[in-house]
């Protein structure tokens, strides 16, 4: 795998831990730069028309959404993989592999801490494409099948195939399902305590409740 996906991926992640403090999102400026205005819109699941909007202060909500809840979830997952751990199961493999790849060899308690900080960082990523979908959806019950749905696919997609294509491994499904499910409930306790813990992003409540 190339080392620039991992400075890009380190990039995303950075940006929207900013825009969450700063309420500034780039790629808004950009296109707010290049004539593309935000116009009137009606919110969609919620039952309330509002006024016209700033796209880039919803963006700079959901990515301080997607740290709380990202975080919640990300810290959520730790359990279950020290669990399926202490049972000599497979869990976490490519956050190990990509961390040597990026850090090389460290001592134990630096490798640790790194693992953990690079783990919050995927989560925050993770949690921004559910949260725009979970917008959409008022109902717990529905919005816990789309977290279970998300965390399935973000497992099938990722991890079981666009990480070991990049890292020349064997995918887990033909290591079997001892190597699959370890993972695969992981992502999908991911996917439901975002769903669970989420806020949505109510765009009268950025206008002051107008």
């Amino acid at each position: 795998m190339h080392p620039g996906f991992l400075v890009f991926t380190a990039f995303v992640g950075a940006n929207l831990a900013q825009s969450a403090v700063t309420k500034w999102c780039p790629m808004m400026w950009l296109l707010n730069r290049a004539g593309l205005r935000p116009t009137e819109r009606a919110a969609i699941g919620w039952g309330d028309s509002i006024r016209a909007f700033d796209d880039s202060k919803v963006l700079a909500a959901s990515a301080g959404e997607a740290l709380r809840s990202g975080t919640i979830a990300g810290l959520a997952m730790i359990p279950f993989g020290a669990l399926f751990q202490s049972l000599g199961l497979r869990v976490n493999e490519y956050g190990r592999k990509t961390l040597r790849l990026l850090v090389g060899d460290v001592p134990p308690a630096l490798h640790y801490l790194l693992t953990f900080a690079l783990h919050l960082v995927n989560s925050w990523i993770a949690a921004l494409p559910l949260l725009l979908i979970l917008g959409r959806f008022a109902d717990l019950r529905v919005r816990v099948l789309i977290g279970l749905l998300y965390g399935a696919a973000f497992y099938g997609i990722v991890n079981s195939l666009a990480l070991p294509i990049a890292f020349g491994d064997p995918t887990p499904w033909e290591l079997g399902f001892a190597t699959v499910y370890p993972s695969l409930v992981v992502h999908l306790v991911y996917g439901t305590v975002v769903a669970r813990t989420a806020k949505s992003v109510r765009i009268s409540a950025i206008h002051g409740g107008r």
